[in-house]
């Protein structure tokens, strides 16, 4: 399992191997590695006695005095989230490292990057699609030609569905296979699916997920209308920065982060789903008054 930060460690949900648990030990997931949340009130200065309109009586220090201003705000780095491979064993299937260097490379250049092509329209990828793409995986070359089991099934979709996560790299590179896609180009094998009834050697929970940014605000202000009656009115900004959360297929909290080519729904039913797919963003401002008769 590759390294991991400090943190604290435990078994998954689930064991891959109930003989064999060590092999499923990994950080917890609900572990961040940054987490910053605050929240607080500030009385604006404004009303009588104060060094916004100090000076001023009646009906007009009644409407400005009092108000309050209050804010919450959470920055926290992504949860830990598995590479998921076919189940070879029992559960946590997890991928083949077919090249540790390449591996760091994809690792370390997670992020959110938006553009790729979806039909008519563009969506994001939590991988550059400029570098990393999907190939068969190679255990599909060793399917024997008997029966027909490795060539196509009924149509033109191949009876090997197994894939792998491949470096885009020029044709001819040592070790490559090429593309499909009509560049010319060739992918280098970075993550396979474990031979049958192997247990993938990538560990559990190896990569960050989405980080959470969010700025929640609000203003509110009470009128007295008698001793023991009172109005307030408060108005509340969520994510008041219209700061955009991605999210992966189905809305999803997290990007497709499976090596095999689930499915999608909707418009684009039966295609497989892309490496790292992030499909669109959610949070955006959101605006809300409350009037509120306190006796």
């Amino acid at each position: 399992m590759p390294a991991t930060p400090f943190g604290a460690f435990g078994p998954s949900a689930s064991f891959t191997n109930p003989v064999n648990r060590h092999a499923d030990y990994t950080i917890v997931n609900g572990n961040h590695q940054h987490i910053l949340r605050t929240n607080g009130n500030i009385d604006l200065p404004i009303g009588p006695g104060r060094p916004l309109l100090g000076n001023s009586t009646g009906f007009l220090a009644r409407a400005v005095e009092d108000w309050r201003f209050g804010f919450i705000y959470t920055l926290s780095s992504g949860p830990w989230v598995n590479i998921t491979a076919a189940n070879m064993q029992y559960a946590n299937g997890v991928p083949d490292i077919a090249n540790a260097d390449l591996l760091k490379e994809l690792l370390a250049g997670a992020g959110t990057y938006w553009g790729a092509p979806a039909g008519l329209f563009t969506e994001g990828r939590y991988f550059d699609p400029a570098k990393w793409t999907k190939v068969p995986d190679p255990q599909c070359a060793t399917v024997t030609p008997l029966q027909n089991l490795n060539g196509l099934q009924t149509g033109a979709s191949n009876r090997c569905v197994l894939q792998a996560v491949a470096k885009i790299v020029p044709a001819g590179t040592a070790g490559s296979v090429p593309l499909n896609d009509g560049s010319g180009n060739s992918g280098l094998v970075v993550l396979q699916n474990p031979l049958p009834g192997r247990q993938g050697n990538l560990g559990q929970n190896v990569l960050r997920g989405l980080p959470i940014w969010r700025f929640d605000t609000n203003l509110a202000k009470s009128f007295r209308i008698t001793e023991t009656k009172s109005l307030q009115v408060r108005v509340d900004a969520f994510n008041v920065l219209n700061h955009p959360q991605p999210v992966g297929p189905a809305n999803a909290v997290n990007p497709s982060l499976s090596i095999n080519p689930t499915l999608t729904a909707g418009p684009t039913f039966g295609a497989a789903i892309p490496w790292g797919q992030l499909t669109s963003k959610t949070g955006s401002r959101v605006f809300q008054g409350q009037l509120r008769l306190q006796f």
